[in-house]
């Protein structure tokens, strides 16, 4: 593949990882709002009208589900990237990336179809480098903005 190709894939990996840890993050906050408000919802219920122990039982038992159910809901990608590798690709995260970015559009996506049916040829050896270091300068990492979940703390407080 060569140093240039190889240098976009360490830039892929990492806006992968920093995607996800973004994605991780509004997920957190997500969960704890939804816990928290059923917390303080059947807390005050309770408080408010003493209830019987077989309703608090059923009431554990909700919150408990509550809890999955966030969970899964929210961190459900995240997790299962962190615990089983499995997530978007290389092509998904250019196509994000293009998205994002308007200098580099469907550049990388053509990158990466290039690297994956590049045969030991000069012409396409040539081509990805020169590819590579047209894109090497541009940090990928700058699309993925942790700030954007600032807006989801107004669930949590």
């Amino acid at each position: 593949m060569g140093k240039g190709g190889d240098d976009i894939d360490i830039k892929l990996k990492s806006f992968q990882k920093r995607y996800y840890k973004n994605i991780f993050l509004k997920g957190i906050i997500m969960s704890l709002s939804v816990i928290i408000a059923y917390f303080i919802i059947i807390t005050v219920l309770e408080y408010a009208l003493w209830l019987r122990p077989w309703v608090r039982f059923f009431i554990l038992f909700s919150f408990i589900a509550v809890v999955i159910f966030a969970v899964l809901k929210y961190l459900k990608d995240p997790l299962k990237w962190w615990a089983i590798k499995k997530g978007i690709d290389e092509e998904e995260s250019a196509r994000i990336i293009g998205q994002r970015l308007p200098g580099v559009k469907d550049k990388l996506v053509n990158l990466l179809q290039l690297q994956a049916n590049a045969r030991e040829s000069g012409l396409a050896s040539a081509s990805i480098m020169q590819r590579s270091t047209h894109l090497g300068p541009i940090d990928f990492d700058s699309t993925v903005d942790y700030g954007e979940n600032v807006k989801f703390l107004k669930f949590l407080l």
